[in-house]
């Protein structure tokens, strides 16, 4: 089993679960989505409950929607529907931010596409497993999930209320259906 370095802490680990993992909550970085973010509501329901419990937020905080008509197809032909986004604090790579969340329903893990890479700035070393952002160019090593997976932490940052920018992520007009890299499981998550 392959050996993972917290970016919190810099000590070796062993790979890391999804989800909450003390004040971390971890999701996949996934280059080959073409979206912004996305996530089911089973999981999105988590990471309210992850931010009201860890970092002291009330319900109104981390219940902001924003109506939406979107359509997500992954790598078996199977299309999920979003019909709202998810608008929640998050701390990504020591910044506040505000994300903008397509919500599907079902167990679909967070995923943050290639679009929402690019709008952080992300820039990963994929031969030295190493990645920051443009915001402070503070190389952090990548964590890994048990599959492999890349990961980054939505709560890197002291304290999360501290003056969010807002990363509104709007998908193109012109396309209707986003393609999602992985396969949809009989759970409804990617495989």
């Amino acid at each position: 089993m392959a050996e993972t370095v917290d970016s919190l802490s810099g000590s070796i680990a062993r790979p890391l679960s999804l989800g909450a993992s003390g004040r971390s909550y971890w999701v996949i970085l996934d280059g080959g989505n073409t979206t912004f973010w996305l996530v089911g509501d089973q999981i999105l329901a988590r990471y309210r409950r992850h931010l009201m419990k860890t970092y002291g937020f009330t319900k109104s905080e981390v219940s902001e929607t924003q109506k939406t008509k979107k359509s997500f197809k992954f790598g078996n032909n199977h299309v999920l529907e979003s019909e709202y986004m998810a608008i929640l604090p998050a701390g990504i790579l020591g910044k506040s931010v505000r994300l903008h969340i397509y919500v599907v329903p079902g167990k679909t893990p967070f995923l943050c596409g290639r679009k929402a890479m690019e709008a952080l700035g992300l820039i990963i070393d994929f031969g030295d497993n190493k990645m920051c952002a443009g915001h402070d160019r503070t190389w952090r090593d990548i964590p890994r999930s048990d599959k492999g997976h890349m990961l980054i932490n939505l709560c890197d940052v002291p304290r999360l209320r501290e003056k969010p920018a807002d990363i509104t992520l709007l998908v193109e007009e012109q396309s209707e259906v986003l393609f999602v890299n992985e396969p949809l499981g009989s759970t409804g998550c990617p495989n």
